[in-house]
């Protein structure tokens, strides 16, 4: 049996990798298709805040590399059932606590603070769920998966390049 080398490991890596990205990109494509029948209910903002944390833990220091965090929930009921949700937007703004520097969204204008001043605590909203799965829901339609094809195909350009242009002839 011949053994395997990074020639030919690293663009087999990167092509699983690539349809991981492709999959996803199909399966949130469709979710944001199919998301534009989803019946509305009232729902309520629960928790609304921008949370600012050093990057160096308990380090206190005067200036240094802050994080900022989004900390949005929201409450709904759907056929009598109460649920809680984090989700703004399919493939966009997402708001499980996750820490993304400089207090903006990738590719996007938008601060946090825009989406807490949309989004008051006490607020009541329309919030679009999935009536097969009502524990998926999204405040706002639409949505941009355009990355995950762009990674998709980064991965692919580069286990091509290995495959073709780096391995022994």
């Amino acid at each position: 049996m011949q053994d395997l080398d990074i020639q030919t490991i690293a663009p087999l890596a990167l092509i699983v990798l690539s349809a991981l990205s492709l999959f996803w990109y199909i399966k949130s494509t469709r979710e944001i298709r199919d998301s534009e029948t989803w019946p509305v209910v009232e729902g309520t903002i629960t928790k609304s805040e921008v949370r600012a944390t050093l990057r160096m833990g308990d380090v206190k220091e005067e200036e240094g590399p802050v994080n900022y965090e989004l900390i949005l929930w929201y409450l709904y009921v759907v056929d009598e059932k109460e649920y809680k949700s984090h989700r703004i937007k399919i493939g966009g703004v997402q708001a499980r606590e996750t820490t993304v520097r400089w207090g903006r969204f990738w590719g996007s204008t938008t601060t946090y603070d825009d989406v807490v001043a949309k989004y008051p605590e006490g607020k009541t909203i329309d919030v679009h769920y999935n009536p097969n799965k009502p524990q998926q829901s999204v405040l706002e339609l639409g949505g941009n998966v355009l990355i995950l094809l762009i990674v998709a195909l980064f991965f692919f350009g580069m286990a091509f390049l290995i495959f073709f242009f780096l391995s022994p002839q």
